[in-house]
């Protein structure tokens, strides 16, 4: 019988907490609603900050938060009908790279008929 030593897990990202907290007072503060945060959700920020782990000088806490804050003072009409800390999470290049988080429309209707269509 061979035997297997137990797998270890990593240790969670120093980021993942804070962020978390942040998102939630901040959406709260500037939407009015409270921001549910589900399982999905923490998977959503985990994979985010373990895909920029390797860059977390450009991605460090600060760097997130504002780009968070870029996020939410610009959401379209389709982003507000998204799920906000998954789909800020899935799509944080756009928000990090845009200097004012604003995009043209044409690409917002893209996005959306990519949706629709479920492309």
């Amino acid at each position: 019988m061979k035997l297997t030593p137990p797998k270890v897990k990593a240790p969670p990202d120093p980021r993942h907490k804070p962020f978390i907290d942040f998102a939630f007072e901040t959406f709260r503060d500037r939407t009015g609603s409270t921001l549910v945060i589900t399982s999905r959700d923490a998977k959503a920020v985990s994979e985010m900050l373990k895909a920029t782990a390797a860059h977390q000088e450009e991605f460090n806490l600060e760097r997130l938060r504002q780009t968070w804050i870029r996020f939410l003072d610009n959401r379209t009409a389709f982003e507000m009908q998204q799920e906000p800390l998954r789909w800020f999470c899935g799509n944080l290049n756009r928000y990090a790279a845009s200097g004012n988080g604003k995009r043209e429309a044409v690409d917002v209707q893209r996005e959306w008929l990519k949706w629709k269509l479920g492309k």
